[in-house]
């Protein structure tokens, strides 16, 4: 008897293995020095790397004392699946009833941006929305 998702199966079948939870422990801090260095090279794939989350949306706030994934509700089921306990997930986005909104409404709403050093990944924004970012918050 094989059970079904057994790694015999997989292994036979050529399907990819059950994807475990990435512990970002390290990564975390890796990210905390680069945001005092206010430097972070633009890679592909850069989500999955500090998360550990692979969906195609999602922003990170990541502070000295805590790091949170806002994302979309629709990603819900996959986060919480991918996640390991560094993150604090926030669910967002119009299937989110009492949440947020997006990113900057969070922001808004836990009135962390006064007086905040926010470092933004240049790489994925235009000017333009950097500027309304920065009369937003």
């Amino acid at each position: 008897m094989t059970l079904v998702g057994s790694a015999y199966e997989r292994k036979i079948n050529n399907i990819k293995p059950i994807k475990e939870k990435t512990d970002t422990a390290n990564r975390l801090e890796d990210v905390r020095k680069l945001m005092v260095k206010d430097k972070f090279d633009c890679y592909d794939k850069r989500r999955e790397w500090i998360f550990g989350f692979t969906g195609s949306a999602g922003q990170a706030v990541v502070s000295r004392a805590a790091a949170y994934l806002i994302i979309d509700s629709q990603y819900l089921l996959q986060a919480w699946t991918e996640l390991d306990s560094n993150w604090h997930l926030i669910p967002a986005g119009t299937a989110s009833v009492d949440g947020p909104k997006d990113w900057v409404d969070w922001f808004s709403i836990q009135d962390c941006a006064k007086d905040a050093n926010i470092g933004i990944d240049a790489c994925m924004i235009s000017h333009e929305k950097a500027a309304s970012l920065n009369s937003q918050l």
